[in-house]
């Protein structure tokens, strides 16, 4: 049976082709171009290659191997655009220029006589270079994945939802026994006001009217 020449691996754990597999896909890569089928070889007994799916990981291997330097090349490229962008960007967020006003005067501090930043122009640069950061980050492979972000950014809504509805409850509940006091007392109120209270003491008078 043949053996597939070894490979070994980075400080990640991941498999480094050998200069004798990269050789072998990029022989399979020109032999499924020519228009060999799948099986087709895998039955030359090529090493390593015991079935389709060996001939389909060696095809992407080739083929990422073909990719990378024009990968690294547009990596590079954009990287230096977003420096340069940042640079910019950066000094915009330091001196912004003075602000204008539609009439296109100068607006001035009116304590110290001073021109006011742009802080529009401040804010606009500022949100540049979050976008840059974002993006150098993609394209180095350091930005957290999409989901995960959203993910833990709707469970800080649903936590904050939920204290939030909490604070509601117990704000409703205090209500309800508050009123429930005012209509207590206000029965009371109307029970007194309606209670004639004791009969009123009748003196009997003697024939001289005296008591």
């Amino acid at each position: 049976m043949p053996i597939e020449p070894a490979s070994p691996r980075n400080r990640s754990g991941q498999l480094v082709a050998t200069e004798d597999v990269a050789e072998r896909d990029a022989l399979i890569l020109r032999l499924l171009a020519q228009g060999l089928s799948y099986q087709q070889v895998v039955e030359m007994g090529l090493p390593g290659i015991k079935n389709r799916g060996c001939v389909s990981k060696a095809r992407r291997r080739a083929l990422d191997a073909i990719r990378a330097p024009a990968v690294a090349e547009y990596r590079a490229e954009m990287l230096a655009k977003l420096d340069a962008l940042e640079a910019g960007a950066w000094d915009d967020v330091r001196n912004p220029g003075p602000r204008v006003s539609v009439t296109g005067k100068v607006v001035e501090d009116p304590q110290t006589g001073e021109p006011l930043p742009d802080n529009a122009v401040r804010d606009q640069a500022r949100n540049t270079v979050l976008k840059a950061v974002r993006t150098r980050m993609d394209l180095l492979g350091l930005a957290a994945p999409r989901k995960s972000m959203s993910l833990q950014v709707t469970a800080e809504l649903d936590s904050e939802n939920e204290t939030l509805q909490a604070q509601l409850a117990d704000a409703y509940h205090e209500s309800l026994q508050e009123k429930d006091r005012e209509l207590a007392e206000l029965r009371a109120q109307l029970a007194a006001a309606q209670d004639p209270g004791p009969p009123a003491l009748t003196l009997l008078a003697g024939k001289d009217r005296q008591p």
